[in-house]
């Protein structure tokens, strides 16, 4: 049995590219504002990549810091790395999120 033609031309898989998530944490920032939305990109791009085989990753996902400094110590203690300071970014960004906290609220942010 031939497809049926229908006029018009075959349709090609069309690649996503790939897109940037970027996370801004700060001093002080609540834990959960920043793991409980960075795992949701990763999972869909787990999900993606295992379903998908061969493409490209759906999202690249980053952590910035919003000091000077790469290290920083969330509001429950947590010392975390970011993988680069605010200066340091350099390109797109698809999504841009902020991650709440202490710093964020009280504009305590130092421009350094």
């Amino acid at each position: 049995m031939q497809p049926r033609n229908n006029g018009s031309p075959p349709r090609t898989a069309v690649q996503p590219r790939t897109r940037r998530i970027v996370f801004v944490a700060a001093p002080g920032t609540e834990i959960i504002d920043l793991v409980g939305p960075l795992q949701v990109f990763a999972r869909a791009a787990e999900m993606f990549g295992k379903q998908n085989l061969g493409s490209p990753p759906i999202y690249s996902v980053e952590v910035i810091s919003a000091s000077s400094q790469r290290s920083l110590v969330t509001n429950c203690g947590l010392r975390i790395t970011a993988h680069k300071t605010f200066r340091e970014v350099r390109g797109k960004i698809d999504t841009l999120l902020i991650a709440g906290g202490s710093a964020i609220e009280q504009d305590e942010i130092n421009s350094d």
